[in-house]
C-alpha cells in the first residue's frame, strides 16, 4: 500500500476516534441527565420510559465498544509502517468501507436516540418534581 493511501487512511481513523468519542461523551452526559432525572420524578409513567432510554443508551454503548473494537484492529495495523501485501490490500480496503459506513450508521442511529431522549424529556416533564 503507498504511503499517501495509509496516510489518508489514519487521517480518517483520527477522525473516526473523534466522531466516537464526542458520541461516548454525549451518551455519558445523557446518562447523568436521566439519573438527575430519576432523583426528581415520582411518575411512574415518567421512570418507565426513563429506564427504557437508559437502556437504549446502554445498547448504544455496545455499538461503540464493537466499533472501537474494530477501529482498534485497524489502528494497530496501520500505525506499523510495513508495507500491506498486495493480496491483503483488497482485503484491508473492505474493512475499512465497512468501518466508514459503521460509523455512519452509529451517527445516525445516535442522532435518533437524541432527537428520542430530548424529545421524550420534553414532552414529558410535566408536574412531576419533588416538592
Amino acid at each position: 500500500m503507498k504511503k499517501l493511501k495509509l496516510d489518508q487512511i489514519r487521517y480518517e481513523c483520527n477522525a473516526w476516534k473523534r466522531g466516537v468519542n464526542f458520541i461516548m461523551e454525549e451518551s455519558v452526559i445523557m446518562k447523568i441527565r436521566l439519573s438527575e432525572i430519576l432523583k426528581l420524578s415520582l411518575n411512574e409513567q415518567l421512570v418507565e420510559g426513563v429506564e427504557r432510554l437508559q437502556n437504549k443508551l446502554i445498547r448504544n454503548d455496545e455499538l461503540i465498544g464493537v466499533f472501537r473494537d474494530d477501529l482498534t484492529d485497524i489502528n494497530s495495523f496501520i500505525q506499523t509502517e510495513a508495507a500491506i501485501p498486495a493480496q491483503l490490500e483488497k482485503e484491508f480496503d473492505i474493512k475499512i468501507d465497512r468501518l466508514q459506513h459503521n460509523l455512519l450508521y452509529l451517527e445516525k442511529h445516535f442522532s435518533k436516540l437524541k432527537s428520542e431522549f430530548n424529545n421524550y424529556l420534553r414532552s414529558n416533564m410535566g408536574h412531576t418534581i419533588r416538592n
